[in-house]
C-alpha cells in the first residue's frame, strides 16, 4: 500500500509540477501524505515539505518558488483592479486596443464610433476622469447635459422586472442610468446598453447559459461521461490582442482555434463532464483575472471571436497551469 501511494504521489508531482522538483531518496523517506521528506528545487536547493503541501500549492511550498508565485499573482491582482476599471468607467464603444503593462505605460484605445485610435496613460485616463476619445468626450458632454430623467422614463420601455430609477452624472464620464432589477436590485448602466443591449442588468446577462453550461447540464441528467475531449490553456492572438484561452473541445485544437493559436501551455484530454466542470470551476476561480479586451473590441468591430468569454490576462499563466493540473490530476487518478 505505501508504494502505491509513493507511486500516486510520484505520478501526481510530475503531472502538476513537471520537471521543476526531484525526489532524492524517496524510498526511505515516504511515510505518509503528512509526513514532511526534502525536495530539490530545480532553480533554488533543497527544502522539505508534506506531500499533500507539496501537490496544494503553486509553489511546491518551496520558499522562493512561493515569493514569486506571490508577486506575479499581486501583479496580477494589480493589473485586474485596472482592467475592471476600464469596463466599468469606459464607454461601451471604446475598447483596448493594446496590451496593458502598467498603469503609466500608454496603452491603444479604440473608439468604435469614430473608427479613431488615441493613446493615453491608463492612470492618466483614470484621474482626469476622460473618455479616451476626444471627440466623443465633446459630445458626451454636450449629451449628457441634455438628458431628461421624465422624458427617458416617457420614451424608453425597459425590459421585463427592469425600472428606470435615475440619472448619474460623474464629470465627462457618460450619463449614468441608475435601475432596479427585480431579481438582482439595484445597478446602473449606459445609454449605449439602453439602445442596443438585449440584458440591460449584468447578472440577468450572466445567467443566460451558454453550450457549456447546457452541455454539462444534460451529461449531469443523463449520468453520461460524454466523450474525451481536451481541456486546454493556450496563447491565442485575436484583433491583435494576445490573452490566454482556456477551452473544451472535442475536435483538435487546431481545428477549433485554428490560426489564433501562438502557444499551448497545457493539453489534458478528459471526458466531458469533468472537463466542464472543471472549466466552469476555473472559470468562477479566476474570474477577477478575465481579460475582456477581445471581447469589446469585437463588439466594436461588429464581428465577436467565438470564445472570447474564456480569456485571461497573460499574468495569470502559472497559476492557471498549476490549478489545471492540479484538479485535472484528481480526477485522473480517482482522488
Amino acid at each position: 500500500m505505501k508504494q502505491k501511494r509513493k507511486k500516486r504521489f510520484l505520478e501526481r508531482a510530475e503531472m502538476v509540477h513537471g520537471a521543476k522538483y526531484q525526489y532524492p531518496n524517496l524510498d526511505n523517506q515516504y511515510v505518509d501524505a503528512k509526513t514532511p521528506i526534502t525536495i530539490i528545487c530545480t532553480t533554488h536547493g533543497e527544502f522539505d515539505a508534506s506531500p499533500d503541501n507539496h501537490l496544494t500549492f503553486q509553489g511546491g511550498k518551496c520558499p522562493q518558488c512561493g515569493k514569486d508565485a506571490k508577486s506575479k499573482a499581486a501583479k496580477s491582482k494589480y493589473r485586474a483592479a485596472y482592467l475592471d476599471w476600464f469596463n466599468e468607467a469606459l464607454p461601451e464603444h471604446l475598447s483596448l486596443a493594446g496590451d496593458f503593462t502598467d498603469p503609466n505605460t500608454p496603452v491603444k484605445f479604440y473608439c468604435a464610433i469614430h473608427k479613431s485610435y488615441e493613446q493615453h496613460r491608463p492612470v492618466y485616463l483614470k484621474n482626469n476622469k476622460l473618455w479616451g476619445c476626444a471627440k466623443c468626450a465633446t459630445t458626451a458632454t454636450l449629451e449628457s447635459r441634455q438628458l431628461d430623467l421624465s422624458e427617458l422614463q416617457k420614451t424608453t420601455v425597459p425590459p421585463d422586472g427592469i425600472q428606470i430609477l435615475s440619472l448619474s452624472r460623474d464629470g465627462e464620464l457618460p450619463t449614468k442610468v441608475v435601475c432596479k432589477c427585480s431579481r438582482h436590485g439595484v445597478f446602473s448602466t449606459t445609454m449605449g446598453v439602453i439602445k442596443d443591449g438585449k440584458y440591460w442588468c449584468n447578472d440577468c446577462a450572466a445567467s443566460q447559459r451558454g453550450f457549456a453550461q447546457q452541455r454539462l447540464s444534460r451529461l449531469t441528467k443523463d449520468k453520461q461521461l460524454g466523450e474525451d475531449c481536451h481541456i486546454a490553456l493556450l496563447k491565442v492572438q485575436v484583433f491583435e490582442l494576445t490573452s490566454l484561452k482556456l477551452g473544451v473541445t472535442t475536435r483538435t485544437l487546431k481545428e477549433r482555434y485554428k490560426d489564433a493559436i501562438l502557444e499551448v501551455y497545457e493539453d489534458i484530454v478528459l471526458p466531458e463532464i469533468h472537463a466542464y466542470t472543471l472549466e466552469q470551476k476555473l472559470l468562477k476561480e479566476f474570474n477577477t483575472q478575465k481579460d475582456h479586451r477581445i471581447k469589446k473590441l469585437g463588439v466594436a468591430y461588429g464581428k465577436r471571436w467565438p470564445g472570447d468569454t474564456e480569456l485571461f490576462a497573460l499574468e495569470a499563466r502559472d497559476a492557471l497551469v498549476f490549478q489545471l493540473r492540479r484538479h485535472a490530476s484528481k480526477l485522473l487518478y480517482n482522488i
